[in-house]
């Protein structure tokens, strides 16, 4: 019998140091944060949502993601948007997810993202914010 491959951590600071995306599988703490312009945003995520199917069939209890951009376009948005909606589906099975929505002190927009991501997704999301 051939033993599962055990779940690595998952960190990506590319396609430029200001970004970061580091996924914690043993705390599940999940962290997207910095100025995030990929040229391909659905090559750039492709491995995180890679990882977070991985991650989700291990059956978790508890996940937090930290997200804290103090720019995101347009594409990069959608994958994050889908990136929440998959941690949500995980509920049901019993993962008790927290969304931390951290943004600069002046950027309304990226404030209201949040707000119309966890309206959509029906989902209470913490905000916070930081001086850039």
């Amino acid at each position: 019998m051939q033993e599962t491959p055990r779940l690595q951590k998952l960190v990506i600071t590319e396609p430029t140091p200001a970004t970061l995306i580091a996924f914690d599988n043993e705390t599940g703490v999940l962290t997207m944060k910095g100025h995030t312009l990929p040229p391909n945003s659905k090559t750039f995520f492709n491995p995180v949502f890679e990882w977070l199917e991985s991650y989700l069939k291990t059956k978790p209890v508890k996940t937090e993601l930290n997200i804290s951009f103090d720019f995101l376009h347009t594409s990069a948005s959608k994958q994050v948007f889908e990136i929440i909606k998959l941690l949500k589906s995980s509920e049901t099975s019993g993962n008790s997810i927290t969304v931390n929505w951290s943004y600069e002190s002046e950027d309304e927009d990226m404030h209201q993202l949040g707000v119309d991501f966890a309206s959509v997704l029906k989902m209470k999301f913490n905000y916070s914010t930081f001086e850039n």
